[in-house]
């Protein structure tokens, strides 16, 4: 799973973020993208950050494939 945190429009990506899925958890980049490698399955994919409200999104990943899951911080 391949994703972003934006702060309401994709331009205004929020770096700093908590993302986790699947009890992992990583920290979205300068560039406000995270990244899992996940099993083919369904998860739920939560965000935070202090200051911003806390948003989830749930995708169901493929094998040999890429899924986004934009989720909205404001």
């Amino acid at each position: 799973m391949f994703s972003e945190c934006t702060g309401g429009n994709s331009a205004n990506r929020v770096a700093g973020a908590t993302v986790t899925v699947a009890g992992q958890t990583k920290t979205t980049g300068t560039d406000g993208l995270y990244q899992f490698t996940l099993n083919p399955g369904s998860y739920t994919a939560t965000v935070s950050k202090s200051g911003f409200s806390t948003a989830t999104v749930t995708r169901t990943v493929t094998a040999g494939a890429q899924t986004w899951g934009s989720m909205e911080i404001n």
